[in-house]
């Protein structure tokens, strides 16, 4: 078997088995069905957050909304407002931020390995918002991958008119994050995001472009103490 049980990932990971069965039910980690059981790829590891919990969804978005100077509906609550403030100062001050925004933002989507018709078609579909190495803010852009987040009210249909299909990791051109029903999906998405997207690649070229867009966003020069 090329790759992990769910029982060897949640060891390896540090994670109870329950959790890691939910993360690769649900896309959360590169992991394929080999008969009746999940196999997780090897990457998984490399990605998987090990100096955070992870926000929740809305906390994550929110975080990252915030930090663009934008408004999430519906609005938060103070105090939910005030956590996120407090998390972008902590971000700011680490000395690995692509690392720290990766663990906060692990819980931003569904994440779905994809191998399209062209990444040009997908990438410029009415459903897509680009992020990754599709977003022109990055550091590092092909032509040949593509990251898109898509709404979960669009994606059946983008899937079903685009032929797209679900592959293992390594085989796949395109990464497809399916944000959940009650988050709305917005025009641009928001760098913080970017950023978890670079670093989750596991390059080293990705994971220092992910440090740089982050400090970008944050309108930071200069990192300080670990976050």
């Amino acid at each position: 078997m090329d790759g992990l049980s769910v029982r060897e990932y949640a060891k390896e990971a540090g994670i109870s088995p329950q959790r890691a069965r939910a993360l690769t039910s649900t896309g959360r980690i590169p992991a394929s069905r080999v008969g009746n059981q999940w196999v997780v790829h090897p990457r998984a590891l490399a990605s998987t957050p090990r100096i955070s919990r992870p926000l929740t969804p809305r906390n994550a978005w929110l975080m990252a909304t915030i930090a663009e100077g934008a408004a999430l509906n519906p609005s938060p609550t103070a105090k939910d407002a005030y956590r996120a403030r407090q998390k972008l100062t902590a971000l700011a001050a680490s000395t690995t931020p692509g690392l720290l925004a990766a663990s906060w933002l692990a819980t931003r989507a569904r994440t779905f390995h994809i191998l399209t018709r062209g990444v040009e078609d997908l990438v410029s579909s009415e459903h897509a918002r680009v992020s990754g190495l599709s977003d022109p803010r990055s550091p590092l852009q092909s032509a040949r991958e593509a990251d898109i987040y898509v709404s979960a009210e669009s994606w059946p249909q983008l899937r079903r008119s685009q032929a797209l299909v679900e592959v293992p990791a390594e085989r796949a051109d395109a990464v497809v994050r399916v944000v959940d029903e009650d988050i709305p999906l917005p025009s641009q998405i928001p760098m913080l995001m970017v950023a978890a997207d670079l670093f989750d690649r596991c390059g080293p070229r990705e994971r220092e472009a992910a440090d740089s867009l982050v400090r970008t966003a944050l309108g930071t020069r200069h990192v300080g103490r670990h976050g």
